[in-house]
């Protein structure tokens, strides 16, 4: 890890590391948004590559963000959890 202001925590797994090496996930404006590479603000959860199909198992998404998220969203959480494992 680099240092402390850049680490972050797997919602789902709780492991910690650079925030680099998860997918975030943000809350912008009513709207989940999966990825990206800008920086956004809203709520924000990070999920590591390994944990992707655990956090759509266990509907973390929908607990974090206290709303019921879109089988959408989880599908392209799924698809961006599968590019960052090749």
């Amino acid at each position: 890890m680099r240092n402390a202001k850049n680490t972050r925590m797997c919602a789902v797994c709780r492991k910690r590391a650079d925030k680099s090496q998860f997918v975030k996930v943000c809350e912008i404006n009513g709207e989940i948004v999966v990825g990206g590479t800008q920086p956004q603000q809203g709520k924000g959860v990070y999920i590591c590559p390994d944990c992707v199909l655990e956090a759509i198992k266990r509907k973390t998404l929908s607990r974090a963000f206290k709303k019921e998220v879109s089988p959408e969203t989880y599908s392209k959480l799924e698809s961006y959890g599968q590019k960052k494992d090749n």
